[in-house]
């Protein structure tokens, strides 16, 4: 019913954190990449190599019933297989400048108490609400058709985190009976993860001049 069509970037800041085991290759990819250029693809290629994504990433799904009967999706939930400290001794990388973009149609703060999927606060997307987006809607997968959803999942820097492998679960409802569907990466769980002091390094686009922007490495003594 549920198939992963795709993972991108977090669009207000896409960063990614390579663990202490892949310092090497995360030289080789701050080498390979010494300017900011298409997000997407350095994003998706450094999460290929190995990298964990911070701060936050959307994932696009679509659901699909070969049911007679109409599929209510009445709740969308995370499922932690693993949860393991912040990173150490890691590669902070900022894949470009930070901004106030807009976001999906529903958050998932995986490290808060409560997960949602939350609504955001207006037209522009920009800050979660502590409404439910299933308190306030459902989403119907009618019989021969496709829905379309878009969800973000992100840290909280208002609650502790740490490194987390994740499943996706669906529930539904149809014909009166109540069921659910898993949903996972290709290569297993999501993964998301956040670093602490001491970390190794800060890769950061510098602020200045014209496109592409040169990265500027920081070794961070904590």
């Amino acid at each position: 019913m549920a198939t992963l069509l795709e993972i991108e970037a977090n669009t207000e800041c896409p960063t990614v954190i390579f663990d202490s085991d892949s310092s090497e290759i995360a030289s080789q990819y701050i080498q390979d990449n010494p300017q900011t250029g298409n997000t997407e693809e350095m994003w998706t290629d450094a999460v290929d190599k190995g990298a964990y994504p911070s701060r936050g990433f959307n994932i696009t799904m679509s659901l699909q019933t070969s049911l007679p009967e109409g599929v209510t999706v009445h709740d969308l939930r995370a499922e932690i297989v693993a949860e393991t400290d912040p990173i150490q001794d890691g590669t902070d990388m900022k894949l470009a400048i930070c901004a106030a973009n807009g976001h999906e149609m529903m958050a998932l703060i995986l490290n808060a108490p409560e997960q949602g999927p939350f609504l955001y606060e207006d037209e522009f997307a920009l800050v979660p609400t502590d409404i439910e987006y299933f308190d306030q809607q459902t989403i119907l997968v009618s019989p021969a058709e496709k829905s379309t959803v878009r969800l973000e999942v992100l840290l909280d820097d208002a609650y502790p985190a740490g490194t987390y492998e994740f499943n996706l679960i669906l529930d539904y409802e149809v014909d009166g009976r109540k069921q659910s569907v898993t949903l996972a990466s290709d290569n297993g769980p999501f993964r998301i993860a956040t670093s602490e002091c001491p970390t190794a390094r800060s890769v950061d686009p510098i602020a200045e001049g014209d496109y592409p922007l040169e990265y500027q490495v920081t070794v961070n003594p904590c």
